[in-house]
C-alpha cells in the first residue's frame, strides 16, 4: 500500500516540474512527450532522484557558498477522490476545510539568492502506518540526515514552529 502510494507522490512530483499544462499529472506529461499515459507510468516506476543527481547543479549555482536547508510540509488535495492509499482528511491551508490530502515535507537549499528543491518525503498518518508510524519530525530528521550526507556547506536550517516540538 505505501510503495503504490510512494510511486503516486513520484510521478505526481514529476509533473509538477513541467509548466505546459493547467492539469500537472502524467497524462500532461505523457501528451508533451508523445508518449502513452500507461509508458510514461511504467516509466516512472524505476525513475529514482535524489540529492546526488543535483549535486553538479548545486555546485554549479551555489560553489563554495554558505547554504542555508530550509524545511517545511504541504499538502496536495486530492478532494474528489476519496480512495486514494496515503491520503488522509487533512487541513488544506488554501480553502480553510479538511479534505483528502497528501503530506508532503520537502527540502530545500538556497544562498539568499537562488533556491534549489533537493529532496521530499510523504507523511503519512499513524491511522494508515500503524507501527511504522513516523512524525513530521522523524521525516524532517530524515530528511536532513540525508541532507546532511552529501557534505554540503550548510550554514542554516530553517525549520517553521511544527519542528520545534
Amino acid at each position: 500500500m505505501l510503495f503504490r502510494s510512494l510511486m503516486n507522490i513520484q510521478e505526481y512530483s514529476i509533473a509538477l516540474l513541467t509548466s505546459f499544462e493547467r492539469n500537472k499529472n502524467t497524462s500532461a506529461v505523457a501528451r508533451e512527450l508523445g508518449e502513452s499515459q500507461s509508458t510514461l507510468s511504467r516509466q516512472l516506476k524505476n525513475f529514482n532522484i535524489d540529492i546526488s543527481a543535483f549535486e553538479p547543479i548545486i555546485n554549479k549555482v551555489f560553489g563554495k557558498k554558505a547554504l542555508i536547508f530550509g524545511n517545511d510540509d504541504t499538502t496536495i488535495t486530492k478532494r474528489y477522490a476519496n480512495n486514494i492509499e496515503g491520503t488522509a482528511s487533512m487541513f488544506d491551508q488554501s480553502t480553510k476545510t479538511f479534505a483528502n490530502c497528501y503530506s508532503i515535507l520537502a527540502g530545500c537549499l538556497t544562498d539568499g539568492k537562488s533556491l534549489i528543491p533537493v529532496e521530499a518525503r510523504q507523511w503519512v498518518p499513524k491511522s494508515i502506518m500503524k507501527d511504522d508510524y513516523l512524525t513530521k519530525a522523524q521525516v524532517a530528521e530524515g530528511l536532513v540526515t540525508t541532507v546532511l550526507s552529501y557534505k554540503l556547506n550548510i550554514k542554516y536550517f530553517v525549520f517553521d514552529g511544527l519542528y520545534s516540538t
